[in-house]
């Protein structure tokens, strides 16, 4: 520390507006309604034409708004405190280009304070390098953020007694604006800070990432089209090098700069990480297409099973002043020629060549989306489609059934011609249950290594142990890898091998080094960023008028990042942090039915049915719907249209057990009750739904989203053959949702085929049921990494289920039916799950299951 500073409210109060905020704290607007108004309107991305015909609406001109035209609403927004001003340059290129070139940046050190003042990002920060451990023996260590890395320490070690280090993050990629309106282009860069924790910057709603500068897209004019790339390469350099000259300055030098809690440090700004797809890195790294960035490795090397020497980056420079002293970077063609023989890409003055400690090998940190998923939808799945063949696998995929929430591709996989990056991921979950059984073992267990390489990265935290098992999966690969081109999934034109030139292929081996000095991987996704450009480019494109482009975009951003800071302010003020917060700044709401439960067992909903509705144990919540989708049905009605013919004794048996005291009910054993037996109610209310929410794995303290679980009755469907004749009757279900139930024994996987309450004036009512179908574990399959599951029968070959309380369902899981070489043509979605007979278990289905049944299986 050294001294006070100033905190967000001082810097906010500093306006020379701040006398008329003492009098309207919603000042230039009249009221709190008028604000939420105006509020509204400047984040939104209506034009200005837009405004004024809502403003001229008859309804709206009653309301009492101190603005009636979209000029005056933005006049009065002018008035609001101004965050980091837009400016602009002009740039000069040496070849001429088709239109003037300027760039529109801010000041970055401006910047990087309004994110130490961000009020909503104040709990998220940290200064303090650490080593973390798993126990105070110090014998296993954990990665979590950058500050829990090895290059950390090394920086911090550096730094003058008492400085503090401000990480610095950049992440820019080229975004299409518009196909219509000129083919636009925008190339938004943006910065951020190691500091904020990697939980906390992943989220796109609590503006970690702001935008820094928009770098120009030109057209050069010059004869040789080749020169062009190298002419657009040295400009991005160039305009790069410009928006981060403070911070390069900051690096060396240091800076005062304010916490967030109103106390001054002496700050640096190394370049931590540059967040990029793949071909910017490549010329961020100023390396040539058949390179690495980070590697000495070239096209030959991409296949190997080791990490080659790192492209350090003082070696880089040497080369290019090398060859500088004998040909000049003016004569394009020449120096080209020559830098190519080093695997330089031409550019001349990087904008990392004068930035204390930078080096591309280091801060060109593994992206997940570009890296592994994108690696996935160009190959792995191209792989298994050549494999299993194209209709083959189309029809596995359209035989999933899937749950609630969850991405169904009805007419299979090989027709796709593009997927966002939520489908690369959907495919992903499904693809290794897909192929089993339709592809060789070694097949599936390189692309399971691949597969299992791919989910254990985004672990918000790693061991040692952890790190070693993610090598492993490497190696696991390269060990299996030959079986890809044996299947002939992998070959040349001429039908030859051909060589393993995947540029992403190489950059795997940089994921574990990447933990221990800069921690885990999933912080340097491009995920948020992505959703960034959305708000920083296309929104304000679609609010003007293709005209002067940057220009508005800038005016556009300034208007709503003022509106941003007054909705800071008023969070702030107001000591709010969700997404209620005039106007929203918080994080994306998730229902909490864990506190809706405890509110009604404290009493605050009085009024409320009983028993309740939303209810909880200590790692999961639930919630039924007010009303039963069955009233009054009795047993046996309900054992008739759900198809359970022993429902009527299974009820029995648990009221049995109930009164014996049990505390967790098992399914299976011997069946005591006889069909007929007397039960202490006739009628029972049903419920075809119910919702789950759990905790998650790594932190219990976080939530995961909801989970809708469905119990339908079956419906009955004829299939026919081409003589018309019904040859195969098939009961199937709208939806077959599989459960991890917890018992006393430990956990075991269900079908839920029932939800339902007793009626009745005695305790049982108090309590919520399910009746589930077992499955038993076989084996756990080698190839796949998956348990084989098989539906437990009793000696007569009736499929064993039973009664117990809802709350024994811990998570709704995801099964695959092993559907062999070939699938019988027979099947559909609906009656693909009832109709097998064995199953596996997808471990890929989320994140959270991953991770329990990863630490299982170990």
């Amino acid at each position: 520390m050294w001294g006070v500073g100033k905190t967000f409210m001082d810097q906010f109060n500093e306006d020379e507006y701040a006398a008329e905020r003492e009098q309207n704290q919603y000042f230039p607007f009249a009221s709190k309604p008028d604000w939420e108004m105006a509020s509204y309107i400047l984040r939104s991305d209506l034009s200005m034409a837009e405004i004024d015909e809502y403003l001229n609406l008859k309804f709206t001109k009653t309301l009492p708004l101190s603005f009636r035209s979209s000029r005056e609403l933005r006049g009065r927004a002018e008035l609001l405190p101004a965050p980091p001003q837009w400016k602009y340059q002009k740039i000069t290129t040496k070849f001429p280009t088709t239109k003037t070139l300027q760039i529109f940046y801010r000041d970055a050190i401006k910047c990087l304070q309004s994110l130490l003042s961000h009020p909503l990002l104040a709990a998220s920060f940290d200064f303090i390098p650490c080593k973390v451990y798993e126990s105070a023996e110090r014998a296993v260590r954990v990665y979590h953020g950058f500050m829990t890395g090895d290059h950390t320490w090394n920086l911090q070690k550096d730094l003058p007694e008492g400085a503090s280090l401000l990480g610095v993050v950049l992440s820019s990629d080229k975004t299409k604006v518009s196909n219509i309106a000129g083919n636009r282009y925008a190339h938004p860069l943006l910065v951020s800070l190691a500091n904020i924790d990697p939980g906390v910057r992943a989220k796109g709603s609590l503006h970690a990432y702001i935008p820094l500068a928009l770098l120009p897209v030109a057209k050069f004019l010059h004869r040789n089209k080749r020169m062009h790339g190298v002419l657009a390469d040295r400009l991005l350099h160039q305009c790069i090098n410009l928006g981060v000259e403070p911070l390069k300055q900051a690096a060396c030098l240091g800076i005062m700069m304010s916490d967030p809690w109103g106390f001054s440090r002496y700050c640096f700004t190394p370049l931590i990480a540059y967040v990029a797809d793949t071909p910017q890195e490549l010329v961020i790294a100023c390396a040539t297409m058949n390179s690495s960035p980070v590697t000495m490795a070239t096209r030959e090397d991409f296949g190997d099973p080791i990490r080659h020497p790192p492209r350090d980056g003082s070696s880089t420079l040497a080369n290019i002043a090398a060859i500088i002293t004998s040909i000049s970077p003016s004569d394009h063609i020449v120096f080209f020629k020559a830098c190519k023989h080093y695997n330089i890409n031409s550019v001349d003055l990087p904008f990392w060549r004068n930035w204390l400690t930078a080096n591309p090998s280091s801060f060109l940190t593994p992206e997940l989306l570009h890296h592994l998923h994108k690696m996935f939808w160009d190959h792995d799945r191209l792989w298994c489609t050549t494999v299993v063949g194209s209709q083959e696998i189309d029809f596995h995929f359209a035989l999933l059934q899937v749950c609630t929430g969850y991405h169904a591709f009805k007419e299979g996989i090989s027709t796709l011609k593009q997927a966002t990056g939520r489908g690369h991921h959907n495919i992903q979950w499904y693809i290794i249950g897909v192929i089993a059984g339709a592809a060789p073992a070694d097949f599936i267990s390189a692309i399971w290594a691949l597969m299992e390489f791919t989910v254990a990265q985004k672990a918000p935290h790693f061991t040692n142990k952890q790190v070693v098992d993610l090598d492993r999966c490497l190696k696991v690969f390269h060990r299996f890898k030959q079986s890809i081109i044996d299947a002939s999934a992998w070959r040349g034109k001429g039908g030859g091998d051909k060589p393993w030139v995947i540029p992403k292929l190489e950059l795997l081996q940089g994921v574990v080094p990447s933990i221990y000095s800069h921690g885990a991987v999933m912080q340097w996704s491009t995920d948020p960023t992505e959703h960034v450009h959305i708000k920083v480019v296309k929104e304000p494109a679609r609010a003007g008028n293709n005209h002067d482009y940057d220009a508005q975009v800038c005016r556009h951003l300034d208007r709503r990042n003022k509106v941003d800071l007054a909705l800071q302010m008023r969070a702030q003020e107001d000591h709010k942090r969700d997404e209620d917060n005039e106007g929203g700044l918080g994080q994306h709401f998730v229902k909490d039915y864990f506190a809706c439960a405890r509110d009604l067992i404290n009493g605050v909903h009085p009024q409320a049915p009983r028993p309740y509705r939303t209810f909880s144990t200590s790692i999961n919540a639930y919630h039924l719907s007010y009303d039963p989708t069955h009233t009054k049905m009795t047993v046996d009605k309900a054992a008739e249209n759900f198809s359970l013919p022993d429902l009527h004794p299974a009820v029995s048996d648990y009221l049995d057990q109930v009164d014996a005291h049990v505390d967790n009910f098992a399914v299976g054993g011997r069946r005591h009750a006889h069909p007929g037996c007397p039960l202490p109610f006739e009628r029972i209310q049903v419920w075809c739904k119910i919702r789950t929410q759990s905790k998650s794995f790594h932190d219990p303290a976080k939530l995961e989203p909801t989970q809708t679980l469905h119990a339908q009755p079956p419906s009955i469907q004829a299939t026919c053959t081409s003589g018309q004749k019904v040859d195969w009757m098939v009961c199937f279900y709208v939806y077959t949702v599989t459960l991890l139930l917890l018992t006393n024994t430990g956990h075991f996987v269900a079908h839920l085929r029932l939800i339902f309450r007793p009626i009745t004036t005695l305790s049982y009512s108090k309590t919520y049921l399910a009746y589930v179908e077992r499955l038993d574990v076989v084996t756990l399959d080698d190839s796949t990494g998956m348990y084989i599951l098989r539906r437990a029968r009793r000696a007569n070959n009736d499929r064993i289920g039973d009664v117990i309380p809802i709350t024994q369902i811990v998570a709704p899981v995801h099964l695959i039916p092993h559907f062999g070489p070939k699938a019988d043509p027979r099947l559909t979605m609906q009656s693909s799950i009832n109709h097998a007979t064995e199953f596996y278990l997808n471990k890929f289905w989320n994140k959270e299951l991953f991770f329990a049944l990863h630490v299982t299986s170990r």
